[in-house]
């Protein structure tokens, strides 16, 4: 999310990066620091799961409270400008649920497709989920980065994947141990990485936007990772 996609996306154009999107960097940040305590132990348990969706409930808080109300964004905004006011709630209903559908559907399908990858490439799950089913699992935020570049709404985009950089280190971490507590494996070193790289993507913007330049180093840190994953 915070190389791969934003890089390629910095390399077709600017990704701007204002101030609102840098005060969700330093909180996704600290969703990352938080998941890395959760992991110190090589086990995260129903408590420690416990609090990390309590600290996304707070995060939101947060959030909420600096926005005042919801922000109009994707289709709502695209629709608002075309000005169909008695449509909007429901087309964007269905294009919410139709959305949660194919990702449910896509996320079953690649985490079958990454059990068969794992046995025929003789490679841990470990390594495989931190790579493969990653990639498989992120390629929406690929659609919704090019889809609001189109629409002139980048910065919703970059909000995206820097807010869902956060529900995966505190949410999505925390709710799977409370249905079934983890073991971590070898993943210290990765959720050290992903604490910092919001940080990283902040400092690669020049000017209010990542560009070229930034971009084929967010890349380039994606690359070096997956090597370094399937090395280890």
């Amino acid at each position: 999310m915070l190389t791969a996609t934003l890089g390629l996306a910095a390399l077709f154009r600017p990704v701007p990066v204002g101030h609102r999107v840098r005060v969700y960097g330093v909180l996704s940040s600290v969703a990352g620091v938080l998941a890395v305590l959760a992991v110190l132990g090589g086990h995260v348990g129903r408590l420690e799961g416990g609090l990390l969706v309590l600290a996304y409930v707070v995060l939101v808080g947060v959030i909420w409270r600096r926005e005042r109300q919801p922000p109009v964004i994707g289709e709502l905004a695209e629709l608002e400008e075309e000005g169909d006011r008695d449509r909007r709630p429901v087309v964007a209903l269905l294009l919410t649920l139709v959305g949660l559908a194919v990702m449910t559907a896509g996320g079953e399908a690649a985490v079958a497709g990454s059990t068969r990858v794992v046995r025929s490439l003789h490679q841990s799950d470990t390594a495989i989920g931190l790579t493969l089913l990653a990639l498989a699992t992120t390629a929406e935020l690929f659609a919704l980065v090019f889809a609001a570049a189109r629409r002139d709404l980048e910065e919703v985009a970059v909000a995206g994947i820097v807010g869902s950089a956060a529900y995966n280190a505190t949410a999505t971490l925390g709710t799977a141990a409370l249905v079934r507590p983890l073991a971590t494996g070898a993943v210290l070193v990765p959720a050290v990485a992903a604490a910092a790289l919001p940080l990283v993507v902040l400092g690669l913007a020049r000017d209010g936007a990542i560009r070229r330049l930034g971009g084929a180093v967010l890349v380039a840190v994606y690359a070096a990772y997956v090597v370094f994953v399937f090395a280890s």
